[in-house]
């Protein structure tokens, strides 16, 4: 398995990266591009890993650029500058332009050689000189768990407090203000191995991304964070104008305003609990978790995703908004939002990604029930589902009950990581979900070692599941 998954990752890398670009494989499995390939090149040379200010302008937005690959979560850039030249070299989701306000997140190595911090065109920190530099100097912008963090020679320096939007790839980006100024050493490491939830499963091989892998309190197979077979009924109390038909609520009235349309179920979550929803992307409603429902508006939930009518997400607390009002995250139609009660903390989801955690904790044994506010005409929250995973199953007589995961029969599909076909090791029934625990496929009576059809899967790991004689085995398996 583990050299399959390498020898897959060698491709998907290699396929990233333009004929331009040098790649090297050091022993942290990042990839390394150590030549460029720069885009948007005003008044600069570029000549494998260094780039020179070409023109006698000394004047920000005289001279930058932008590399042409792209930084996901994980990854990072190294560079080196001279001295007694002030540049800022950064990321940005879009280069705008050759000007250092159009940089996201950058590093400002400024002439009297002082390191500062500036975001989205703004000093961070207070504008506080954050260390010092010189020509040995290594400079480090890195990507983790969607913070971007700053290092001089391995030393922290600077956390943003800004997360970069969970959709969004990153170019490096830069700004030459100094006459003569170089940008030296330049390596961009993308592809590069982490585990951002701490679970001790590298995020490559991370079958539930933003949980712990290792936790699956009903056996099934599924770690509880994506393990949709722990859910638990409810109904809605306190209703105001809506429409409940199954796991839908809708808003009734037609008038268009907070306050007028809400509820919150019966059932509290305690912790280890998380609910999953989906919402309307062109209609505006508030989903979260409170200890009292005290009306339909929002600003009575402690704690809400605010699926917006332009397909934004953000997080309000307590009534305000959280992390400064900024945009976290953003949904499709099909997306799943995801709240997770866990240790005391609130964490938010789209997708299984994490995009943003709370800052307040809630005391010990607090309980909370879902509470939700809707605003426009037409709002919907759909699929609303309670998983309430932190509990001891009792004995029942139930086919769940009679999940068995047999040692002397294993089950596995193979190969491991495919395409187009898999084979199973047994024979039965199969059910085939995606790692928010949604059943994309179901197989009837699938012969041993006989292939079948996994092509109109997308990519991305998966749960299988085999029912031999109401004995229940378990696998899983990376589609390419």
């Amino acid at each position: 398995m583990k050299k399959i998954l390498t020898a897959l990752f060698l491709i998907i890398a290699l396929n990233l990266y333009s004929i331009n670009n040098i790649i090297s494989f050091p022993q942290n499995n990042c990839t390394v591009a150590t030549q460029h390939t720069i885009i948007d090149q005003i008044n600069i040379t570029v000549n494998g890993s260094v780039i020179k200010k070409t023109d006698n302008n000394q004047f920000w937005g005289s001279s930058g650029g932008a590399s042409d690959i792209l930084l996901e979560d994980g990854d990072f850039i190294t560079y080196q500058v001279l001295e007694n030249k002030a540049v800022m070299v950064g990321l940005s989701e879009v280069n705008d332009n050759a000007h250092y306000n159009t940089i996201d997140h950058a590093l400002y190595t400024r002439y009297d050689n002082k390191l500062y911090v500036w975001e989205n065109g703004i000093p961070a920190n207070s504008n506080s000189v954050l260390g010092s530099f010189d020509e040995t100097s290594t400079l480090k912008i890195s990507v983790e768990n969607r913070v971007v963090k700053y290092f001089v020679d391995n030393t922290l320096i600077y956390t943003s407090p800004n997360l970069i939007t969970i959709n969004g790839k990153i170019m490096v980006d830069f700004s030459m203000y100094s006459i003569g100024s170089e940008i030296k050493n330049l390596e961009i490491h993308t592809g590069c191995n982490t585990d951002s939830d701490n679970d001790g499963v590298d995020d490559s091989v991370d079958v539930c991304p933003g949980f712990d892998d290792n936790i699956d309190t009903d056996n099934d197979g599924i770690p509880d964070g994506c393990d949709s077979d722990c859910s638990t009924s409810y109904n809605i109390i306190d209703q105001t104008s809506i429409n409940i038909n199954n796991l839908t609520i809708s808003k009734t009235t037609g008038n268009q305003a907070w306050g007028t349309s809400g509820g919150a179920t019966n059932i509290k979550l305690t912790d280890g609990d998380f609910i999953t929803y989906q919402a309307l992307t062109d209609k505006s409603v508030m989903v979260g978790l409170s200890e009292v429902n005290d009306d339909a508006h929002y600003n009575t939930i402690d704690y809400a995703i605010y699926n917006r009518f332009d397909s934004k997400l953000y997080v309000w607390e307590n009534g305000i908004p959280a992390n400064s009002n900024s945009i976290l995250a953003s949904f499709e139609p099909d997306s799943y939002m995801k709240i997770l009660f866990k240790n005391n903390t609130i964490k938010y989801f789209v997708d299984n990604l994490l995009f943003y955690t709370s800052t307040i904790s809630t005391p010990n044994n607090t309980e909370l029930l879902v509470d939700f506010s809707l605003y426009h005409i037409g709002a919907e929250i759909k699929n609303l589902t309670l998983h309430k995973c932190n509990y001891t199953p009792t004995p029942t007589t139930s086919l769940k009950a009679e999940k068995v995961f047999e040692v002397k029969k294993p089950f596995y599909v193979f190969p491991s990581v495919a395409s187009n076909t898999l084979s199973s090791s047994i024979s039965g029934d199969i059910t085939i979900k995606d790692i928010s625990g949604k059943t994309v496929k179901t197989l009837k009576n699938v012969k041993k070692n006989t292939e079948f059809s996994i092509n109109k899967l997308t990519q991305g790991m998966y749960f299988i599941f085999l029912n031999n004689n109401f004995k229940i085995y378990s696998s899983k398996f990376l589609k390419e």
